[in-house]
Order: structure tokens, then sequence, then C-alpha cells
């Protein structure tokens, strides 16, 4: 079992994480704003039938930071978390017991 982390390191470690999360959401800003960008989600919202495609969550995500981040969760709050797609699909999952199946005859 790994040692607990000091105060210092949560604390620098949530630092990093809402760094982090202020670049992601300025990236996203910068993106909406962009011509090409813009003009999708108009037509999206103009034209409710439009296709939009379906994206797998697994390939936009960085799915080893997300375990990170949610291991560094369980460790601090001893909570089990899951994220999902739009499919019920574990993308991923942490502090979940596994229970293992026993096939029995009656």
């Amino acid at each position: 079992m790994a040692e607990q982390p000091t105060y210092e390191e949560l604390a620098q470690r949530v630092q990093a994480l809402e760094q982090e999360k202020l670049a992601s959401k300025m990236i996203k800003e910068a993106a909406i704003h962009d011509g090409e960008r813009s003009t999708q989600k108009n037509e999206s919202k103009m034209n409710p039938e439009m296709n939009i495609p379906d994206v797998d969550l697994g390939a936009i995500i960085d799915a080893e930071e997300i375990r990170s981040i949610l291991d560094d969760f369980y460790y601090l709050t001893n909570m089990a978390t899951a994220m999902l797609d739009l499919k019920g699909r574990v993308i991923e999952a942490t502090g979940w017991q596994v229970t293992p199946v026993v096939n029995s005859v009656h």
C-alpha cells in the first residue's frame, strides 16, 4: 500500500489539477471561437435533425489521466468511482470489488 501523501503534496496535486482544468477550459473556449466549430455549432442548433457523429468517449479522453485522478480520489475518500460512456460501457473504475463468478450445479 502506498504511503499517505502529506498536506503539501495534496495541495500541490489540487493546484496542478486546477491549472490543468483552467488550461483545458481556455483551449475549449478558443476552439469554440474558431470559425469552423462556431459554424458547426450554430448549424446543429438551427437543425435539430442534423446527424451528430457517434463518438467513442474512450477515444477522446486520456484514460490514463482519468485513472490517475480516480485513483487519487479513491485514496483520499475511499469512495468507489466509475466513468461510463452513454452506452453504459465502463471507461474507468476505481475502488470496486470484483466478486468471482462461481459456477455451481444445483
